[in-house]
């Protein structure tokens, strides 16, 4: 099994899915081979809220060893997100999904982009399964940032929820120009 380590951690995970915030999406948890290949999935799963947010308890993390987010529509609930140009409701059809390392700390944004950084995780795992992950994230990051003029803290950052924005629920002041952003241009469809 690839979450038996000795630096093993139980630690929580929380994070938001955004495709416009995501409501009753199914998420599970799964393992990462060292050649990329989605593996043994965790017994546990979530639903994520009104406002997209999911939390696991306690996952079992370690150097070697990444988690892969994934979430998907639920067996018996719509996911759903509202659309920001028709401003109605839409089916979540396929799946996000975002790699999770033991350094991650924070929130973790399941978006499109975070998908994206996960497809080109595993190809380069493909080409090198003895790779460090660390660096393939890094090296997928990078790549994907330049393809759409992202930094990495802008690849890294969780939009700001565009309903509240738009309800002008959120100040301002508070909210950083990534994650400004990243609400206005990216996810905006």
């Amino acid at each position: 099994l690839f979450l038996a380590s000795c630096n093993q951690q139980n630690q929580k995970l929380s994070g938001v899915v955004q495709l416009g915030r995501v409501t009753q999406s199914r998420v599970r948890l799964y393992a990462l081979s060292p050649s990329g290949d989605i593996v043994h999935p965790f017994s546990e799963e979530t639903f994520t809220n009104s406002e997209g947010e999911f939390t696991f308890k306690k996952v079992p993390l370690s150097p070697k060893n990444p988690v892969v987010i994934i979430a998907a529509k639920g067996p018996r609930r719509d996911a759903s997100y509202i659309d920001e140009v028709s401003n109605r409701r839409q089916t979540l059809i396929g799946e996000l999904s975002s790699l999770v390392l033991v350094d991650n700390r924070g929130p973790i944004a399941v978006t499109p982009i975070s998908t994206m950084v996960l497809e080109s995780d595993r190809e380069l795992m493909k080409v090198d399964s003895g790779a460090n992950v660390a660096q393939v994230r890094d090296q997928a990051v990078t790549t994907i940032g330049n393809l759409w003029s992202l930094s990495e803290l802008e690849m890294r950052s969780i939009p700001v929820n565009s309903e509240k924005l738009k309800r002008n629920e959120i100040n301002l002041a508070k909210v950083s120009d990534e994650e400004l952003g990243l609400t206005l241009a990216l996810f905006t469809f």
